[in-house]
């Protein structure tokens, strides 16, 4: 049985291709001082510059290419960014838009595990979002940039 689709979002971590070029120009200008402490008398070893050159790869391959979506059916949300969360809208107690202060409430963005059962799935351009409560006492913050849409979704 196919479920209809009431919402649907999908943002990505990086939206701006002056961040992204920043981050690939961080990336050049750490490698150049690991080559630098490499050649100089750090007596670093040539496998630590390997490592350290694998970490920074995958670090800003994750940032770049991370990907956020949320999708509402009659009967779940889905919240998809490095993993798939489910929630079935049955374990829902109610909803409310509130703005995000991502660094003062959520101390940054991304997946933040925050006060007391709260996670907040925070990514960059969204200045509201969508709060679950959940009956179990836990709270679910997905930001958006059409937060009025995503609650109109979630109402019954």
């Amino acid at each position: 049985m196919e479920t209809d689709i009431r919402y649907f979002e999908s943002q990505r971590f990086i939206s701006s291709i002056w961040l992204a070029a920043s981050m690939c120009v961080a990336f050049v200008v750490g490698e150049l001082v690991l080559i630098y402490c490499y050649l100089s008398d750090f007596n670093m070893p040539w496998y630590a510059m390997i490592i350290v050159t694998l970490v920074f790869v995958l670090l800003t391959s994750i940032v770049l290419f991370l990907k956020y979506s949320v999708t509402v059916t009659d009967s779940e949300v889905r919240i998809k960014t490095i993993g798939v969360r489910v929630i079935s809208r049955d374990t829902i107690e109610k909803t409310e838009v509130q703005d995000i202060h991502a660094i003062h409430q959520y101390g940054g963005w991304g997946i933040r595990y925050w006060r007391k059962g709260t996670i907040g799935y925070i990514f960059p351009g969204a200045e509201k979002g969508v709060m679950i409560f959940m009956k179990n006492g836990n709270r679910i913050m997905l930001s958006s940039r059409k937060s009025e849409d995503l609650y109109g979704a979630l109402q019954d």
